[in-house]
């Protein structure tokens, strides 16, 4: 993603000519496939909060991890198509479209490269996460590996890595290097605590967050809402770097999809 921004950028929040839209690349919620929606009753719920919350656009983000039972991706997408089948119906007006949350591991890109695993909007970009301790090499490398193979790699909820939080070095090195980073609205918000917060709040500060997702998993806690993080955004920043987070980076994922 180029962190220099071009000068006519769509201003998310006033332009009359463009449908407001909020997109969440990074979601859990289809159903019985993964640790998130565990039914249709939980999806559709999930649906209506996400609409209340002015949310427009989801990439369904299934898990996918090595040695586990994986939706294959017919699957994955035969239940977006029935989600938005049935949203569609109840007049909920959110674009649904399909990805997977990769755990990576060595044979992953073979496996992308195969269509085995779905990248993002099934174009270039794809969602991949770490375990929590794993080290900077180990993410790093993954990564590279990922790029060497084609892909646009996006790491996922970037503040979750103890890599990350004990040393913003880490988190400057992937930036220098044009990685896309993603971290969880709930993050921005305090949902993990005052110090994970402070931390999450640097690296916008200091612009190296490409997206902002829920990381939805359920109704409760882990819910799809991104308006309390919109409105903390824009009390706090002015620049155009918010409508990028929030909608333009994303952009390019569906378009890329087109």
């Amino acid at each position: 993603m180029n962190r220099n921004k071009g000068e006519n950028i769509v201003n998310l929040f006033e332009n009359k000519e463009k449908k407001r839209r909020v997109i969440d690349i990074h979601c859990h919620i289809l159903p019985g496939i993964d640790d998130g929606s565990d039914s249709w009753e939980t999806s559709m719920e999930m649906m209506r909060i996400a609409w209340a919350d002015g949310i427009t656009d989801m990439i369904a983000t299934p898990h996918f991890k090595a040695g586990h039972h994986n939706a294959s991706p017919s699957k994955v997408r035969e239940l977006a198509a029935e989600l938005q089948t049935r949203i569609n119906a109840e007049g909920i007006d959110i674009n649904i479209y399909t990805g997977n949350e990769i755990m990576y591991f060595s044979e992953a890109a073979d496996m992308l490269d195969a269509g085995d695993i779905l990248t993002m909007c099934d174009g270039n970009y794809v969602l991949v996460e770490f375990l929590p301790g794993d080290n900077f090499m180990r993410i790093s490398s993954g990564i590279d590996d990922l790029r060497y193979m084609g892909f646009e790699p996006i790491l996922a909820h970037v503040e979750r890595y103890e890599c990350m939080l004990r040393d913003i070095k880490n988190v400057q090195e992937l930036a220098r290097r044009d990685i896309n980073m993603q971290v969880n609205a709930a993050s921005l918000t305090g949902a993990l605590g005052g110090k994970v917060k402070k931390s999450v709040i640097k690296m916008v500060d200091e612009g190296y967050i490409d997206f902002i997702g829920t990381d939805a998993h359920d109704t409760g806690k882990r819910s799809p809402r991104m308006s309390k993080c919109i409105k903390m955004l824009n009390r706090r920043y002015v620049s155009e770097d918010v409508k990028d987070m929030l909608y333009l980076n994303a952009l390019d994922i569906i378009e890329d999809y087109k």
